[in-house]
């Protein structure tokens, strides 16, 4: 008979059930891939099964009735003894229920797959432990060396890590402090030669830090918060620190003079700290590489007309539509841009650029046309209508779904075009995420489209780096702080994100504007014109300040801050005049600067900009502020960069 009343059978029941549970519980843990240490907690889930299964064998073994509490405890600890000897490789004991030959059979079985089970963890720990000690080991000789430290593994930092140039002098780290990695991920991370540290990245700085040549440190975690939080963690280390850092840091939700005062407290010449936008960022490389003034028509007056096609409307469309509004404010050139939006939302773009009006012809402010067309489907024949309207487009730019979409929407763009006879003179950028889908496909379908916006590119070295953008602006910076006669490092300059950020802008436009220069047969002195390089500085100066939602101030706003410019530059003409080391061209120098941390608040608080006027309305110094810089040393670097670029393409 299967079932019987005793006692003692009842034991071997309750103790089969509870080791069936655990054992459970044990494969579950295992199987938890976001669990930390999930092979050491299913060891001891395990072991606690194996305990359990072992203990009522061990009970009634030889009882015989007497001292029942000794006897409970000797078997106890007997039974904990053999479920480690059967670990250490002592040969499995049959464990059966005297007269039970099916309960002995289930029973004894469950013990089995309990002890194999055990078996494998434990050698998962051994390996684990293995492996981890190899890693710290391999840290342990690795001085003298580059350090890129990452703060989580996930597609982003892999893409970086994995585009990190010079690799043999350099050692990658990713952390490992919140959700356990899996062993395929570990293997991918191991397999390429770099290295998962368990721990908090504070920690992993401080222990690390002095013996690297420079460090630099990735903060692009799942979620912003976490990113800020890291970068709380680190900066007093960072900034006491004799050891060239960069931080990057992935921020797009957080205003960025938020941070300004951070940076001013922590940027220096050997800790540098870069909050990177990564939809900026990729509009700035892509057109950095592809230019939006390849393609033109001729007007009457002789002006080049580029027309461009947004289709969609999200953050990457919204980047890219702020750069080509301020990048093709150049000399000679004539824009127009329609976007496209399955939204209908007219207002949307005014509440983000209040000062970006639908249309702007105004040389010495801005030369521009804007239509936004709303409530069309990206799958109905309504969309192919307006791109049948708007087919004299120069530059088409297409991220309106998913990758498929994308791909559906470029062809029929592509195809209206073609139906009209219009071969060449357009260029269609698609935004895919991951162009593997296209390996199978018909290459010849594709050959009017150019592939654009994918992860492996966004989020790579170079990309989050900015390092072409970063070299070039820096030289700029230097050139125009040598005429000036100023001192300030580009470190120092960065300390504000708009300073920063506006630069990168105008780099991005210096690359076109040298190759126009060029084209028209001018000398670089140019930097000496005012009609027109001057005042299409300024005009790209005033569209980049607008798409970033500053507008010209108004009523008392505008009173205090022409004020304050009036008293700017009396104070100015009063230290000139003065010995700089005497005390009242110190109390002036103090004067001035409290009256510029004035103006900046007011700037940024209030969204405005006093400068936001037409190029004639300037005083002279402004005017001349944002001259051409094109000396020999910028003019090198610009050359050796586009070179750089035929030779990768």
């Amino acid at each position: 008979m299967f079932w019987d009343n005793s006692s003692v059978f009842i034991y071997w029941c309750v103790s089969g059930v509870i080791g069936f549970i655990l054992f459970i519980l044990g494969i579950l843990v295992f199987c938890d891939n976001k669990r930390k240490h999930r092979i050491e907690i299913a060891v001891m889930i395990e072991f606690a099964a194996c305990w359990i299964l072992y203990a009522p064998y061990e009970f009634t073994l030889e009882y015989n009735g007497d001292h029942f509490v000794l006897h409970v405890l000797h078997s106890g600890i007997g039974s904990l003894l053999k479920s480690f000897t059967k670990v250490l490789g002592d040969g499995y004991e049959n464990v059966a229920y005297e007269g039970k030959p099916v309960f002995s059979l289930i029973y004894g079985g469950l013990t089995i797959l309990v002890n194999l089970f055990l078996l494998v963890l434990v050698a998962g720990c051994v390996i684990k432990f293995l492996d981890s000690k190899n890693q710290r080991f391999k840290l342990f000789w690795s001085r003298n060396k580059v350090f890129y430290v990452f703060s989580e593994y996930n597609f982003k930092t892999w893409n970086i890590a994995d585009s990190v140039p010079d690799r043999d002098d350099s050692v990658i780290v990713f952390m490992q402090s919140g959700t356990e990695l899996s062993d395929d991920q570990k293997f991918r991370i191991i397999s390429k030669g770099f290295m998962v540290i368990e721990g908090d990245i504070k920690e992993f700085i401080r222990k690390n830090l002095s013996k690297a040549v420079s460090m630099e440190i990735f903060l692009f975690n799942e979620k912003e918060q976490d990113n800020l939080s890291d970068l709380k963690q680190i900066s007093d280390l960072l900034s006491n620190s004799t050891v060239k850092t960069k931080v990057f840091v992935e921020l797009s939700d957080t205003p960025w003079d938020m941070y300004n005062g951070f940076l001013a407290k922590n940027n220096n010449s050997d800790s540098y700290i870069n909050f990177v936008r990564v939809e900026e960022t990729y509009a700035y490389n892509n057109l950095l590489h592809n230019s939006i003034f390849d393609n033109y028509t001729g007007d009457k007056n002789g002006e080049r007309e580029i027309k461009f096609l947004i289709a969609g409307v999200n953050d990457r469309n919204i980047e890219m539509l702020k750069t080509i509004l301020h990048l093709s404010q150049m000399p000679y050139y004539r824009p127009s841009i329609v976007i496209i939006d399955e939204e209908d939302r007219p207002d949307y773009l005014t509440r983000l650029m209040p000062d970006v009006k639908s249309e702007c012809d105004v040389r010495g402010d801005a030369i521009y046309k804007l239509d936004y067309i709303g409530g069309i489907d990206g799958e109905s024949f309504r969309l192919e209508e307006i791109i049948d309207e708007h087919s004299d487009f120069t530059f088409a730019y297409v991220n309106i779904g998913d990758d498929l979409k994308n791909i559906r929407t470029a062809l029929m763009i592509d195809s209206v075009c073609r139906k009209k006879s219009k071969t060449g003179g357009y260029k269609i950028q698609v935004s895919i995420l991951d162009d593997s889908i296209t390996e199978m496909w018909n290459g010849n379908l594709l050959s009017g489209l150019q592939l654009t916006g994918m992860n492996h590119d966004v989020y790579s070295y170079s990309f989050i780096s900015m390092s072409d953008i970063e070299s070039l602006s820096e030289k700029i910076h230097d050139a125009r702080q040598k005429e000036r006669n100023s001192n300030t490092t580009w470190r120092e300059y960065c300390n504000s994100e708009y300073d920063r950020h506006s630069v990168y802008a105008r780099t991005l436009s210096y690359r076109y504007k040298l190759e126009l220069i060029r084209e028209l047969g001018l000398d670089m002195s140019v930097t000496g014109q005012t009609d027109p390089w001057l005042i299409y500085e300024h005009m790209r100066w005033d569209m980049y300040t607008r798409t970033l939602g500053y507008s010209c101030p108004e009523g008392e706003l505008k009173e205090r801050l022409d004020s304050i410019g009036l008293k700017l530059e009396e104070l100015g003409r009063k230290r000139k005049e003065l010995d700089k080391d005497s005390e009242e061209a110190k109390n002036i120098a103090a004067e001035i600067s409290a009256l510029k941390e004035e103006r900046k608040l007011i700037r940024s608080k209030a969204r405005v900009h006093e400068n936001l006027v037409h190029f004639d309305d300037l005083t002279y110094e402004v005017q001349q502020y944002d001259s051409l810089k094109l000396t020999e040393d910028v003019v090198n670097a610009y050359d050796d960069m586009i070179a750089g670029f035929k030779r990768e393409s």
